[in-house]
């Protein structure tokens, strides 16, 4: 799901250059009997640190006017 709704956003870009837009999104598993809060922070983590790898690549800080 996470690779269609990435070509979705890129094909969006694609026609709306104006301001692109991103997107992260965390993915956890877990078997039976494990924990599901412990699935849930490893998504978090995930997405966390997508995200900062997306603002690290980026040449302009976002908070800066």
């Amino acid at each position: 799901m996470q690779e269609r709704i990435t070509k979705v956003l890129e094909l969006n870009n694609q026609f709306y250059p104006g301001k692109p837009l991103s997107f992260a999104i965390g993915q956890g598993t877990c078997q039976a009997g494990e924990s599901l809060d412990q699935t849930i922070q490893q998504a978090d983590r995930a997405m966390y640190e997508a995200k900062a790898a997306h603002y690290k690549a980026q040449t302009k800080d976002r908070r800066a006017r």
